[in-house]
């Protein structure tokens, strides 16, 4: 489970842009032919140009003769008149002009994938940005290079052999995602069939949007960070739609029987081609912006998905504005402080927040409520550190501010008890834990409603609670309150939506039902690979307890390729020395031992230990966990001497951090007894 976590003051939370245009693949390029290609005949007798493309030259001279013109209303207006009395191709029309300089017609090397409803001058903005990189290519654009006489009437086997086989051999696809928020060409059906394909024969694919729309992006991205967030969770490819309905359902029995995982894999690949792009056109923006509320924004959206380091560097960049300028009560300290700590760096967090909580009591005055979330950064980034009575002490101070501020009934007291209760679990006390979230949850539920995020946070923290204390079937309860509340407010794809279903997850295995655990897992990874990307701790966490799912079934061959990869993403998201990378070491300690391969098992165990010494230090919980894990080990394999070691140390931790009378410390106390 995994209980609610820091409060952030104003803007922040968790941060983005200038590139026109960015590639998510290295390209396939193939440079045009002077001339080339030859109209090809389909099985079915009916003609094509294909592997044959046009030059920009000659798009371009389209737009300037026909402006203001969809894609759909050129092929009416323009195409079909040109090509009736040859009933041939747009292409076999102009095959022999070179009055643009270049011959007009080529070896295709770019496919143009785009909607028919779109203006065509977005397609123009789209082939002058690929240009700038890609001089005199030549692209296959279906409304020139397919015969608008006949292609309707080609057999769906044709798209799925020869029109799939002409994306192979192009090699690149240029998208053209118009409106850039809301993109038409993913809610039509043969454009997401020309994106599968794409995936499909691994062709490069080049995501566009219009310059015209860039200023609006970059003002969407400044009014909220989380705006790339809100265009992913929207995106739903199994509500596509296509003028023609036998089209649709063809396409979408290609993609059930083609793509493992149907509908909600090919979601997943779509969602990771555009975030990639978006994310990677926020760090270009970010290389020539000097708005400090624009540089903010950019970090926090670029740390949503996990992108810290980058996130890091712009958010210090930040920093440096805010000293230069002298700006006052800014949320930079704040956000350094998220930053570090998911760093795993919980020091460095501490002392970020802190000095966050110094500038709101200068400049606010102790009684304001940013003071009292300040007060609750500092008592969260102790609670990461296992000093927990020093966190309650900062949640308590925020609880009586905000009382005093707002009344004992506001939203802001709830926050408050709702992040006392969650350090009481951590102290061992559920029954005090429940106490203080319960409480938590009925003020929310009169302030802000049942179906408000902060209630469905506190609804996961009961469930949290109460499978610590092994009542399972109330964790059940509160856990599917709150993904019914995050599916309601975030939808069906949202990081939070998967979080609630990897909760679910972990009260299913708990319970012993391996294979309904197995199922909530699924989803989860389906949804966090979809909106966060493969390359996310939080990803990596739910390939963990997949993994483990998977051992407990007794597929063990997948289990260990879902915890070396959990492991190689730890390794490249958070470092080596993060305790998330302490944990996938720990997760094959286990595995290793049920294998019965105890120098591997040792050997992950000691490194588990060796990360969470260096994040965690010695006087930490979670570091007496993997004392204690060792001390097993030995004891299993008759290295009594060490074992009681290791079991000593492991109570002398608990009983400094968690206290003599915590469940935890009072077993170890039994083991090392025993012993």
């Amino acid at each position: 489970g995994k209980m609610g976590g820091v409060c952030a003051k104003g803007a922040p939370k968790e941060a983005s842009a200038k590139s026109e245009l960015t590639e998510i693949a290295p390209p396939v390029y193939a440079p045009a032919a002077a001339s080339g290609g030859a109209a090809r005949t389909s099985k079915s007798g009916q003609t094509t140009s294909f592997g044959l493309g046009i030059h920009a030259n000659v798009l371009y001279a389209l737009g300037r003769d026909h402006p203001d013109l969809t894609t759909e209303q050129l092929c009416q207006k323009h195409v079909l008149p040109s090509t009736a009395a040859q009933q041939c191709t747009y292409i076999d029309l102009i095959r022999d002009d070179t009055s643009g300089g270049r011959p007009a017609v080529g070896h295709a090397s770019c496919f143009i994938s785009h909607a028919w409803r779109c203006k065509f001058e977005d397609v123009i903005d789209a082939v002058r940005q690929f240009e700038k990189s890609h001089p005199d290519t030549y692209y296959w654009f279906d409304l020139l290079a397919n015969n608008q006489h006949k292609a309707v009437t080609y057999p769906f086997e044709w798209w799925c052999t020869t029109f799939k086989e002409n994306i192979r051999s192009i090699g690149n696809v240029l998208l053209v995602m118009t409106p850039w928020d809301d993109p038409i060409p993913l809610k039509r059906a043969w454009c997401l069939f020309e994106i599968f394909s794409t995936i499909n024969v691994s062709a490069a694919m080049h995501v566009t949007i219009p310059d015209s729309q860039r200023a609006d992006f970059r003002s969407a991205v400044e009014r909220s960070f989380d705006t790339i967030m809100n265009v992913l969770v929207r995106i739903d490819a199994s509500k596509a739609d296509s003028s023609v309905v036998a089209d649709r359902d063809q396409i979408f029995r290609v993609v059930d029987s083609q793509i493992d995982g149907g509908f909600g894999e090919l979601n997943t690949l779509v969602k990771k081609h555009l975030r990639d792009w978006y994310l990677n056109l926020c760090v270009t923006l970010a290389e020539s912006e000097d708005s400090l509320k624009m540089i903010f924004n950019l970090a926090n959206s670029l740390q949503q998905f996990g992108e810290d380091d980058k996130a890091l560097t712009l958010l210090l960049k930040c920093l440096d504005i805010v000293e230069r300028d002298g700006t006052k009560n800014h949320p930079i300290f704040c956000s350094l402080g998220i930053a570090y700590e998911h760093k795993g760096d919980f020091v460095k967090a501490l002392e970020y927040y802190e000095k966050d909580l110094q500038i709101a009591r200068e400049e606010m005055g102790d009684g304001h409520l940013d003071t009292a979330i300040a007060w609750s950064n500092v008592g969260a980034a102790h609670k990461k550190r296992g000093d927990f009575d020093k966190a309650l002490e900062c949640f308590e101070k925020s609880l009586s501010i905000s009382s005093a501020a707002k009344g004992p009934l506001d939203v802001s007291c709830a926050a408050a008890i709702q992040h006392i209760g969650s350090t009481y679990y951590f102290k061992g006390d559920f029954d005090e834990s429940l106490k203080h979230l319960q409480k938590a949850l009925a003020i929310q539920e009169k302030a802000v409603g049942e179906q408000h995020p902060s209630t469905g946070i506190t609804c996961n923290d009961i469930g949290v609670s109460y499978e610590k204390k092994g009542d399972y079937d109330n964790a059940i309860k509160y856990y599917s309150r709150s993904l019914a509340i995050k599916r309601a407010v975030f939808g069906d794809y949202h990081a939070e939506t998967g979080t609630g279903y990897n909760n679910m997850g972990m009260a299913a295995k708990l319970k012993g039902d391996y294979n309904q655990a197995l199922e909530y897992f699924t989803k989860s990874l389906e949804i966090k690979k979809a909106t966060m990307g493969e390359m996310h701790s939080s990803t990596a966490s739910t390939m963990q307890n997949l993994g483990s799912a998977l051992m407990q079934l007794g597929r063990e061959d997948e289990a260990m390729r879902y915890f070396q990869r959990a492991l190689d993403i730890n390794l490249a998201s958070v470092g080596e020395s993060h305790p998330a990378t302490a944990i996938s070491y720990n997760d094959f300690g286990i595995a290793y031992e049920r294998q019965g391969n105890i120098a591997k098992a040792e050997h992950s165990y000691k490194k588990s230990l060796e990360i969470k010494l260096r994040s965690l230090g010695e006087s930490h919980p979670e570091t007496a966990t993997a004392y204690a894990n060792l001390s097993g080990l030995y004891v299993r394999t008759d290295r009594a001497a060490l074992g009681r070691e290791y079991a000593a140390k492991a109570y002398e931790i608990s009983l400094r951090t968690l206290g003599p009378d915590h469940t935890t410390t009072q077993r170890r106390k039994v083991l090392l007894d025993r012993m």
